[in-house]
Parts: C-alpha cells; structure tokens; sequence
C-alpha cells in the first residue's frame, strides 16, 4: 500500500513538532505547525478571517497573526509599545476590537489590526474568585472569562463568568457546573479548563489541557457531552482553541522544553 504525499507531509510535519504520528492519522485530517520560539508558551486562539487566527502567549501582550493554511506569521503586532507585560491566559476578537486577559482578569482592548498605541485597561473584578485560564467572545457581545481554579467551594467544577466591556459593572456568573455533573455527564469528576470558544449553532466549546479533553456545553450553559480531544497522544498541553468560519478547529499546544504547536483540524469532532 502506498502513502499518500498528503500523509507524508503530515509525518514530516509531526515528527519536527516532537511527536509520534498517530496511527489512526489520515491525510487531510490534521496539519500541525510549529510555532515561533515567543510563542513556546502560547496561551491564546482567536480567529480573524477564513484562513487566520491570532495567538497570544505569556509575559508579553504581543499578538502574532499567523495563516493557518501555511503555518506563516503574516503580522505581529504589540499591545502597548513597548508591549505591556503579564501573565495573559487568553484573547478574543469582537468586531474591530481585539481584548486579552491575565490570569487575575485584567483586560487589555484595543482596535485591530491598527498600530495598538493606544489600549484601554479594565478590571473585571474576578481576581478574589478566579484564576483565568481562557477569554471567548459571546454572541451578545460580552466576554467570556473561563476559569482555570475557583476560589470557593467549586475547587473541581467548570466556572465561566461574563463581562461586558462596554459597562463598569464587575463580571457575573454566567456558567457553573459541577463535578458531579461532569462526572456523570462527561465520564470525570477532574477537569482543569484551559480554552473556551463560542460554537456557530449556539454553546461553548471548553477544552482540558491536563486531561486532554474537551465539553461542548449549550448556550444556557448545560453539558451536552464531551470526551478526549482527537489524537491525545500528539496534544501535550492545549491552551488555546477557536474555529474558523468554515467549522474548521484549531487547537495551540505549549511547548514546554520543546516547540509550541499549532493544530489545524478538518471539523470539530
């Protein structure tokens, strides 16, 4: 039997990111990137047109714009000049407007794709009640801010809170889920969220870096299932995830000691 050049090129691309090409890989399924050495610690994903996406990663607030068609940053652009510094965990693009989050839910806006000189900082006021791990852009127009450790008594439950940029008022709960119900629902009672995106038919999509699993939950915020993330073995640490407009799905894995990778799936599951 002989492989396919579309197989081989996924191989190739596999084993320069460290990994082991999953068995079950079939051309045109996934096309793996690596990633700039800045974006090691990539953190962030949020689309920007048909063949784009934005990523972000820690300590400095500078956006790299990269063609998912080919792997190529085509921009890079900082927030601040020079870049504004923290410990970001995530971003989001609504309409002209691009917003990153730190873990204590600091945000940081300011217009795309102009120079960035000027960014507007907000407290969303869930510093004391959560550890941000992930920022999505609602259909309403609010932000999404996922939380990767709840200071409370949800210590293992799924906590998303929402912020309208366009208001003072603190950020609200907006989803809350328990372990229990994730348990029953998803198969396990430990998941640590690291990613959220807002699907096309309604709901959110969050993903776990540590257990290597996704939820797919609906727009009132209830868990309609979930399970592992396609091909496990070759995601070490997924912290960022969004979908193109034509329903493909990108996933961003740190590097760790090695290279960040992007991933580039035909579908969502």
């Amino acid at each position: 039997m002989t492989m396919s050049s579309d197989f081989i090129r996924l191989s190739l691309v596999l084993l320069l990111a460290g990994c082991t090409p999953p068995p079950e890989a079939k051309a045109g399924d996934v096309l793996r990137y690596v990633l700039p050495s800045e974006l090691v610690e990539v953190s962030g994903l949020a689309a920007t047109g048909p063949s784009s996406v934005l990523a972000v990663a820690d300590e400095q607030a500078v956006l790299f714009e990269i063609d998912v068609s080919t792997g190529t940053v085509v921009r890079r652009v900082p927030l601040g000049n020079p870049p504004i510094r923290g410990d970001f965990e995530g971003i989001a693009l609504v309409g002209d407007t691009v917003h990153v989050v730190t873990s204590g839910g600091e945000l940081y806006s300011a217009s795309w794709p102009a120079s960035n000189d000027k960014v507007a900082r907000r407290d969303t006021g869930v510093r004391k009640r959560c550890e941000v791990e992930g920022l999505a852009a609602a259909a309403n127009g609010e932000l999404l801010l996922l939380c990767k450790t709840v200071k409370g008594e949800l210590k293992n439950g799924l906590v998303v809170f929402a912020y309208d940029p366009q208001s003072s008022e603190p950020a609200r709960d907006r989803i809350t889920i328990s372990s229990e119900e994730l348990a029953s629902r998803v198969g396990t009672d430990r998941f640590n969220p690291s990613g959220i995106e807002l699907l096309a038919g309604g709901g959110y999509l969050v993903v776990a870096a540590r257990q290597k699993m996704f939820v797919v939950l609906s727009e009132q915020g209830e868990v309609r299932y979930g399970g592992a993330l396609p091909h496990p073995q070759i995601h070490r640490q997924t912290e960022g995830v969004t979908l193109l407009p034509d329903g493909r799905m990108v996933l961003a894995d740190e590097g760790g000691k090695g290279d960040g990778v992007l991933s580039v799936y035909d579908s969502l599951f």
